[in-house]
């Protein structure tokens, strides 16, 4: 069953978190890094083979910029995947 992911903490400042975000991951699920979890985008190597999202309304408050790995995405397109994926988890 395809999971997105909605990572609203920074896993860097909760490993344990980060450790049982690892375990539950399969293939075919993918990331969405939005409020404080975009901090884990510049504080964590990423080595998610799954797709990583982060929300452009949270590039434009904090002024990060994510890796290249990582897609911006609007609030139509987090909809969008919330309809693709059959279920979402919240990691926070």
């Amino acid at each position: 069953m395809a999971t997105l992911h909605l990572i609203s903490c920074n896993l860097t400042l909760h490993p344990e978190i980060a450790q049982q975000l690892q375990q539950a991951l399969s293939a075919d699920d993918a990331l969405l890094f939005m409020a404080q979890g975009i901090y884990t985008l510049l504080t964590m190597p990423l080595s998610y083979s799954q797709a990583m999202y982060i929300l452009t309304s949270d590039i434009m408050t904090t002024g990060i910029q994510p890796p290249p790995t990582v897609t911006a995405i609007n609030y139509g397109q987090f909809v969008e995947l919330g309809a693709r994926y059959e279920r979402s988890l919240s990691w926070n």
